[in-house]
């Protein structure tokens, strides 16, 4: 992606937040804020979105529901998108789509989809969708491979991160 590209996705993210932000302003009574025509819905104010910085979809458009299906990364396709809490979610088939949609927090990556050794650190990183781990029926996405071999052999890891996920959390985009 070219640097111009790159720039062009951080500002439409960050009018999408000043967008909500400005609207709250005048608007407290108001539940949600409005769109321009054309632009996807806004988030709730504190709901926590697991973008991809460069695309605006979640998990760099990998499929949340093939990691268990199937045990294997798989990209979502344009055609079988769906919005939930704001965010993108691209899914490998109409199937998935619909599973997705019943029970999403089924699929949800835990941390945000944000490297699990990284905020029990306190720190966010992002993580590579391609390097997973499912733990406890739940989907852990890491930066690096031996992030992963760390909580496979000591999940109890987890609990760090459990711990500081409230506070950092905070810090994310919403």
């Amino acid at each position: 992606m070219t640097t111009f590209a790159r720039r062009t996705n951080r500002l439409w993210l960050l009018s999408r937040v000043l967008i909500v932000a400005l609207a709250a302003l005048p608007m407290a009574q108001q539940a949600s804020a409005s769109t321009p025509y054309g632009l996807p819905s806004l988030p709730a104010m504190g709901e926590i979105m697991a973008l991809h910085d460069s695309a605006g979809i979640a998990i760099d458009g990998f499929d949340p529901v093939a990691y268990f299906a199937s045990g294997t990364a798989v990209g979502g396709l344009s055609q079988h998108e769906a919005q939930h809490n704001g965010v993108v979610w691209r899914f490998a088939s109409r199937a998935n789509r619909e599973a997705f949609l019943q029970t999403p927090d089924a699929y949800l990556p835990r941390f945000g989809g944000h490297d699990p050794i990284g905020i029990a650190n306190g720190q966010i990183v992002d993580a590579r969708p391609e390097l997973f781990l499912i733990l406890d029926d739940k989907l852990l996405l890491f930066r690096t491979e031996q992030g992963r071999e760390v909580v496979r052999n000591n999940p109890a890891l987890l609990g760090k991160a459990d711990q500081k996920w409230p506070e950092i959390s905070l810090q994310l985009t919403r």
